[in-house]
């Protein structure tokens, strides 16, 4: 490993680690100051309503013998950000108020359980990526999927292709305001092709596998270029499932009674890409190849909680880098851990750095972020208050000033 992400790690050799805690104290006091009434809201103790929230997480309407089905879902995040010039200076760098997702969803099955369908539609600039597109791209989801055997599905259309574990975890499952620097990096999102599931369990432990075989292009894009991207990922359980799917949403706020972990690898090849992250980021003037491996896990044990991803991303030699319209090649990493009272109150924090390189040296430097949170689940993921502060810290590089600054979230979740 490159001894730069070892010596970032050790929070003992951060420079101004006095002043990051004596901020982070202040500001963790003040918003728990700020949510203890809204704190006072009972969590809900009845065991089976919970079960049954959890795993429906919405409306149901459903024919007397179930084989037709809709499931009505909607949430939105309604967020504050703001971000210094520099640790020393505490005017405004940037700054949001805004409503940063707001999401309708639709599933259930047709005529048979082993026929099924998930929709969901965003509403936001954001979601519709407005600042790429000529059009109103409001479908994120869109997807037929066939149960062809217990273990065996295969699915058709549109939704996220099985690359990181933080980013096929749901927005509205995050215990952080929003994901890492490192997915922001080199995450691979979503795109339209076929999906292959196999899930089994083999004693005590499960295997899962995902096989994907797409467009490449990303999201309802119209035309289809020379390639395509194939995409293949695989988790094991060694110590069985996790209450409610919980491997798929952050932190043990169902308090796991027994330690569970789940181990996963994915690997994403993408041919010709026409965009900067292939499925995603601003058009290139040409196409090249990118290829992006991933590395997860996530332990949950009596409210604890530990989870850790890394990726490297390299591009074909038919992809020319250039100042405009580069992929980003490199390395990253992210680390979070936490802890869920019985009380529902979260303390969580995290750790996350991205390193270019090649060429990529000469325009980029390293950087990394550390933050520290703390959320108050009012109905689980659904209804949830949460807060971080962070510290963002760029390397100097070749040709690239280093800088600091500090970013401050307030995020208040909604949805069923």
């Amino acid at each position: 490993m490159d001894p730069l992400i070892i010596s970032n790690a050790v929070y003992g050799l951060y420079p101004n680690f006095d002043l990051i805690m004596k901020a982070a104290s202040i500001f963790l006091f003040l918003l728990i100051g700020g949510l203890t009434s809204i704190a006072q809201i009972p969590f809900e103790d009845d065991r089976e309503l919970n079960t049954a929230f959890v795993k429906s997480r919405g409306i149901l309407f459903a024919t007397e013998d179930s084989l037709y089905s809709l499931l009505l879902r909607f949430r939105m995040q309604n967020r504050f950000a703001y971000t210094t010039q520099s640790v020393n200076d505490f005017r405004q760098s940037s700054s949001e108020m805004l409503v940063r997702r707001l999401r309708l969803r639709l599933n259930g099955n047709l005529g048979t359980k082993r026929l099924t369908y998930a929709i969901q539609l965003g509403f936001t600039v954001e979601d519709m990526d407005g600042d790429l597109n000529q059009f109103s791209n409001i479908i994120r989801d869109a997807i037929a999927e066939y149960r062809l055997h217990e273990s065996l599905s295969v699915g058709f259309g549109q939704t996220k292709l099985p690359g990181n574990r933080e980013r096929v975890n749901s927005s509205s499952d995050l215990q952080m305001v929003d994901r890492s620097l490192m997915n922001r990096t080199f995450n691979i999102d979503r795109d339209f092709g076929m999906f292959w599931r196999f899930r089994r369990l083999f004693g005590g432990h499960r295997i899962n596998l995902t096989a994907v075989w797409s467009s490449g292009e990303g999201r309802n894009i119209r035309s289809q270029g020379e390639g395509y991207c194939f995409t293949g990922r695989a988790e094991w359980l060694p110590l069985g499932d996790f209450r409610a799917g919980g491997d798929y949403f952050q932190g043990d706020i169902l308090r796991e009674e027994k330690p569970k972990l789940s181990i996963g690898v994915a690997s994403s090849l993408n041919r010709n890409a026409s965009r900067t992250g292939g499925q995603i980021g601003s058009s290139m003037p040409g196409t090249g190849d990118i290829l992006t491996h991933f590395a997860d896990f996530i332990f949950k044990y009596r409210g604890w909680a530990v989870a850790m991803e890394a990726c490297r991303r390299t591009r074909g030699e038919n992809a020319v880098n250039i100042p405009v319209g580069y992929i980003y090649t490199g390395y990253g990493y992210a680390a979070q851990a936490s802890y869920c009272t019985t009380k529902k109150w979260e303390w969580v924090s995290r750790v996350s750095q991205i390193v270019p390189e090649g060429s990529l040296r000469q325009i980029l430097s390293s950087r990394r972020e550390i933050a520290l949170g703390i959320n108050r689940y009012l109905q689980y993921h659904r209804v949830k208050l949460q807060g971080d502060i962070s510290h963002i810290y760029n390397y100097a590089g070749i040709t690239t000033p280093a800088w600091e600054r500090w970013g401050i979230r307030f995020q208040i979740e909604v949805g069923i």
